[in-house]
């Protein structure tokens, strides 16, 4: 595999600095490049009320976004001179500004920090769900705020057993992981005690099994009527590093009313997020 770029995206808050360390500590031993991406834009209440904004209102939003950029993300990459790092500063709105960037330079895994969420957040979402369902053609590793680096060692594939492009970057990035770490890789699925397990559930199972071929892997049929519960259950008891989801593509009113596995647990698991599109 080429080397690898990462993108993180930053506001500069505690938690997006600490998806910015671990970033750095993986690309270290990875030998990865780290691009830092921060987007600013002109607040939405001047943009509703019809305000004309002064330049040099605009120049200076600009130019704290890049003294900030310098100060505290700068500072923390001067802690790790062997890994490659540039920094970006752009207007706009944050998703658009991400894909809009990967078009122009693409990279290999985009990395952002994720809160525990106030219920709201949880019901309509933040900017980390946002990315995690918009961006589509790069895995999305959601950093929780209290997680560190300390190695890839046992990496949870939970399934709904959907099927899988295993063309997909982010299923190549699974096995490079794995291989770099010698990592084991857990497959999971979760149904409801009083029902077999389909046909085609099972083929999708056989299909990662024979992709994973080569790696230290098994599978694992966990039974609860909360998946999201039985997966944070076997992140615990099993030492998982991290948990890789799916996220299926669902109408705009089926993402409202009934959101998604992947949403709900960004929000409860302890442990780094891997999202890869279907």
């Amino acid at each position: 595999m080429a080397k690898l770029r990462f993108l993180v995206a930053t506001d500069f808050s505690a938690v997006a600095q600490n998806a910015l360390r671990y970033a750095l500590e993986l690309a270290k031993f990875l030998r990865a490049e780290v691009s830092v991406l921060h987007v600013w834009h002109v607040p939405v209440a001047a943009l509703s009320e019809g305000m004309a904004f002064d330049p040099m209102t605009i120049d200076e939003l600009q130019e704290t976004a890049r003294q900030k950029m310098e100060q505290e993300v700068k500072r923390m990459c001067a802690e790790y001179p062997t890994v490659n790092t540039s920094f970006v500063v752009w207007r706009g709105f944050v998703v658009e500004a991400v894909k809009d960037f990967v078009l122009e330079q693409p990279h290999d895994l985009l990395i952002v920090g994720t809160r525990s969420g106030s219920a709201l957040e949880r019901w309509l979402g933040s900017v980390t769900t946002a990315l995690i369902e918009e961006i589509q053609d790069m895995p999305v590793l959601a950093v929780p705020p209290d997680a560190s680096f300390h190695g890839i060692f046992h990496i949870a594939f939970a399934t709904d057993c959907r099927s899988v492009d295993i063309n997909k970057a982010g299923m190549r990035l699974i096995k490079y992981i794995a291989e770099r770490f010698d990592a084991s890789i857990h497959i999971i699925h979760v149904k409801k005690a009083e029902k077999a397990l389909e046909p085609e559930k099972e083929e999708v199972l056989l299909s990662l099994d024979r992709y994973f071929q080569k790696y230290r892997h098994d599978y694992h049929l966990e039974e609860a009527a909360s998946p999201e519960d039985a997966i944070e259950s076997y992140v615990l008891a099993h030492n998982i590093d991290w948990l890789v989801m799916i996220p299926h593509q669902q109408s705009v009113f089926k993402r409202l009313f009934d959101k998604s596995h992947t949403r709900r647990m960004l929000f409860k698991t302890r442990v780094p997020l891997l999202s890869i599109h279907a």
